[in-house]
């Protein structure tokens, strides 16, 4: 799931170059301004993004995706799918606070 390892170079000339160069292979110092300034952005957005999904266990802005990902599903809780497993649950007409718990502490 890791990204291939490119070169620096590789990416550069992959994504960046036609973006922040000109046509004559000299920077265009503007454009790389506001290339920064939304990868700025970007860093100083992902931590709270990663905290909250995660459970508070990840902040890092350069962490893998699928490991922000995994987080997230160890500690999602569908409350449509919930309250339906709980409605069924239900259905004998008695429900213990402990077949509550047992069945949270199962996700």
């Amino acid at each position: 799931m890791r990204r291939e390892q490119k070169s620096c170079q590789e990416i550069y000339t992959e994504k960046w170059k036609h973006i922040v160069e000109n046509e004559d292979g000299s920077l265009n110092r503007n454009q790389v301004m506001r290339e920064l300034s939304d990868y700025s952005f970007l860093l100083s957005q992902i931590p709270s993004v990663y905290e909250e999904v995660s459970g508070h266990s990840i902040s890092k802005p350069m962490t893998y995706g699928f490991e922000v990902i995994r987080k997230f599903r160890e500690n999602f809780i569908s409350f449509d799918l919930a309250l339906d497993d709980l409605t069924a649950m239900c259905e004998d007409g008695k429900v213990s606070l402990e077949d509550i718990k047992e069945y949270f502490s199962k996700r």
